[in-house]
Formats: structure tokens, C-alpha cells, sequence
């Protein structure tokens, strides 16, 4: 029988020192993006209609007429428009990212040279830059784009003047003695999982990070790429508890594993999604994390879908290691477990988060009860 408990060991201690480190780090750091701060730093000057206006004609674009989305940012209104409202709501993902992973890994990230493709305004690099703080780091955004190069140049200038930061549109040599950090912001859907893997194996990073649309088109090809890089030398970090192939595309299931960050906005972006009619508190993403020098040490279980609350329970599903192999499992987390304050954030959370359990019974449509709960996450 499957059973998850959480043991406290030295390793943990240290990682819990290194935890309040770092939220002691976001406490004296944190910055926040958001629409009041951005706009005072935009390439164009435009009044807060014509952002709206633009803001709605990108959405149309992006849902009805994507082949055309590169014609919309060839103008400087639409390129400002665009940071005003997706920077800093996709910077969320990237703190859903950190909230997520151990301590050592946000070490590695910090103490690596960071390289973004498919950068847009700057988006995942200062997003780090707010959170992490841009000292002792060194960033490099790469996008074919030169106006959401201007306007990810003029942000980071204005915000973080001290970084050391370089936006250009091609990807650059390193010294082999240089740990990289690669991210893929949004392009990995764009450029596919051949051209992605070429460009991997030409930089070497140490570790790499993939944020995508939480698609099934996106788990597609981050699928395609998480076996190549499987049988590459790396492991996968987050969000799977091994490297041993996924159950989806091991059962081939009609399904997609993806990520649904919940967040609340900040006052001043919540209102600028209102005008644009745009729900940008819950995002659906594929957060993918991959590393050659750290190794999955993960005994917990994933939280891949809320299914339902009743009256008694919370039903999830997880996605976790039954008997040395990745299986999906449904769990009933009885509510008497938490407060009445943890029910509450409970029936709000995202999906995404590792927890640990302990086994009270096997039910006979397959799923367990449990009869203790873990979540392992910082907030």
C-alpha cells in the first residue's frame, strides 16, 4: 500500500533555513510588477483608452487570428499595450514557479546566468529581477522582436538599473564555464520541440525552465521534449515526482497535465482587466523544470485537478509513484483535517502543488482516504 508521511530530517531543517532565507528575501524585495508602475515606462506615450482599445485587439488576435499576431506588434502602441497587461500577469507564473521548488533550486537560478528565449517585454527576466532581486545575477533576453527589445530595455533600465542585463536578438556564446539557466518563455509553442532541443544542445544549460500555455497542443510538444531530454542526462525536477515516463502518454489518454495558477492582482491591474474584459486570475500554464546537476528526490504526489468539494471532502487528483511507477490516483482529503481558514484557501488553490499523505483506506472504485494531508509549498 502506498503511503506518504512527512519525516523531519536534516535535509528538511536545511531546507526550511534556506526557505525563510529566501522569504525573508522576498520580504525586503519585493516590488511587484504592475499596470501603475509599467505604464510610467513605456516606449510609446498613449492615453489608458487607446491601451484598453489595443489590449482588446490583441485578444482578438490571439484567439481568432494568430497568424497575424506579429503584424499587431509591429507597432509601439501595441508593444506598450501588450507590457501594460501581460507582463505583469505572466510574471505571476513565474511566482508560482519559485513558491514551488526547493530552495537549492532557486539557489542554482540565482547563482547561473539566465537566459530567456522568447523574452517579449522582459517577462520572466524581470519578473526574477522583482522577486529574486537582479544583484549577483547576469540576464540575457532573446527575441526576433526589436521593439519588445526596446521596451524590455527600457523597463529593466528604469527598474533595475543595477542589473546586469542584455536584450538582443540573437542567442549568445557563453564561456563552457558559465552555468545557464535557460528559460522559455511562451516560445517553446512557437518554435516546437526540434528547433528547441538544437538550441538546448548548443547552449548546455545546467538547468532549464519551460513556461507555456496550458494547452493540450503545448503538453504535446513539452511531452516530446521531456523524453528527449529524459534520455539526455537530465532530470526532470518539476512538476513530476520521477523521470519514469508519463502516465498520459503512457496510457494514451484523451488528457494533458498543466498547471492552473490562481492569483490575485494587484489593485491597478485587476482594474485594467476589467476594462479589457479579460480574467487574468486564473491561468492555466505548463511549468517544466529540468536539471543536469540536481537530481528528483521527490517522494510526494503532484496535485493535478480539484475534482470536487461535498459537504465531508475535498476529491483530487494526483499524479504520484504507485509501486515504482507514475500513476494517476484519486484521492478523498476529508475536511475534518484543516481549519475552517485552511478550507477556505483550500477550495482556492491552485493545482500544481506537491503534498504528502498517509493512507486510511484503498475505496472500491480505486481511490484512497486519506487520513493525513501535507502541502509543500512556501505560502
Amino acid at each position: 500500500m502506498l503511503v506518504k508521511t512527512k519525516e523531519i530530517t536534516k535535509k528538511s531543517q536545511t531546507d526550511n533555513k534556506l526557505r525563510a532565507s529566501f522569504e525573508a528575501l522576498l520580504f525586503n524585495r519585493r516590488f511587484m510588477l504592475s499596470y501603475d508602475i509599467i505604464k510610467d515606462h513605456l516606449i510609446e506615450t498613449i492615453s489608458e483608452n487607446e491601451i484598453v482599445k489595443n489590449l482588446k485587439k490583441i485578444s482578438f488576435t490571439f484567439t481568432q487570428g494568430r497568424d497575424k499576431i506579429q503584424n499587431i506588434y509591429e507597432s509601439r502602441a501595441m508593444v506598450a499595450s501588450y507590457a501594460c497587461f501581460y507582463l505583469p500577469t505572466n510574471a505571476q507564473k513565474m511566482n508560482f514557479f519559485l513558491e514551488r521548488v526547493s530552495p537549492e533550486v532557486i539557489e542554482e537560478i540565482r547563482s547561473s546566468v539566465v537566459i530567456e528565449l522568447g523574452t517579449g517585454p522582459g517577462t520572466y527576466l524581470l519578473a526574477l529581477m522583482d522577486i529574486l532581486g537582479p544583484e549577483k545575477m547576469s540576464f540575457f533576453g532573446i527575441d526576433h522582436n526589436p521593439l519588445m527589445l526596446e521596451q524590455a530595455k527600457k523597463l529593466q533600465q528604469e527598474l533595475f538599473p543595477t542589473a546586469d542585463a542584455y536584450w538582443r536578438e540573437d542567442v549568445p556564446s557563453l564561456p563552457a564555464d558559465k552555468k545557464i539557466t535557460l528559460i522559455f518563455g511562451n516560445s517553446l509553442n512557437e518554435m516546437g520541440s526540434s528547433l528547441a532541443f538544437r538550441l538546448i544542445e548548443r547552449l548546455n544549460p545546467a538547468h532549464i525552465i519551460f513556461i507555456e500555455p496550458g494547452t493540450k497542443q503545448s503538453f504535446l510538444e513539452t511531452s516530446k521534449l521531456r523524453s528527449t531530454l529524459i534520455g539526455r542526462d537530465y532530470n526532470i525536477l518539476y512538476p513530476c515526482q520521477s523521470n519514469d515516463p508519463c502516465p498520459i502518454i503512457k496510457n494514451k489518454l484523451d488528457d494533458w497535465c498543466h498547471q492552473v495558477v490562481r492569483t490575485s492582482l494587484d489593485p491597478s491591474t485587476l482594474r485594467l482587466s476589467q476594462l479589457v474584459s479579460l480574467d487574468r486570475t486564473v491561468m492555466p500554464a505548463i511549468i517544466h523544470l529540468y536539471s543536469k546537476e540536481l537530481s528528483a528526490e521527490n517522494q510526494s504526489a503532484l496535485i493535478m485537478r480539484l475534482l470536487k468539494s461535498v459537504k465531508h471532502a475535498f476529491f483530487w487528483e494526483v499524479c504520484t509513484l504507485i509501486d515504482g511507477e507514475l500513476k494517476l490516483q484519486e484521492i478523498e482529503v476529508p475536511k475534518k483535517l484543516f481549519t475552517k481558514s485552511e478550507m477556505k484557501s483550500l477550495s482556492k488553490m491552485s493545482t500544481g502543488l506537491n503534498i504528502e499523505y498517509s493512507i486510511d483506506k484503498v475505496l472500491g472504485d480505486g481511490s484512497v482516504r486519506v487520513s493525513k494531508v501535507v502541502l509543500n509549498c512556501s505560502h
